[in-house]
């Protein structure tokens, strides 16, 4: 996982899909690889007070991305948890 400044007012949050190949990601493997992205960051959140106000009135954005060749490709972005909007 890794979190990242947007802007004043956003942070992203990048997680790595369990699959290499983008002929087996499907939409449903996606939106269940966002949510357990999701859920793992809200936990860490929750288990610190320093990251509890960090996050405070921020839009999280939550980024799943493959590794390929080496290489991170962001597939998916998940915003305002809304899927592809």
């Amino acid at each position: 996982m890794q979190l990242s400044k947007v802007d004043k007012r956003s942070l992203a949050v990048t997680g790595w899909t369990k699959y290499n190949d983008l002929k087996n990601l499907t939409k449903s493997i996606v939106i269940e690889e966002l949510d357990l992205l999701k859920q793992d960051f809200n936990n860490l959140v929750s288990a610190t007070n320093e990251l509890k106000d960090f996050t405070k009135d921020k839009t999280i954005e939550y980024n799943l991305a493959m590794i390929l060749e080496k290489l991170a490709l962001e597939s998916v972005r998940r915003r305002a948890n809304k899927l592809f909007g």
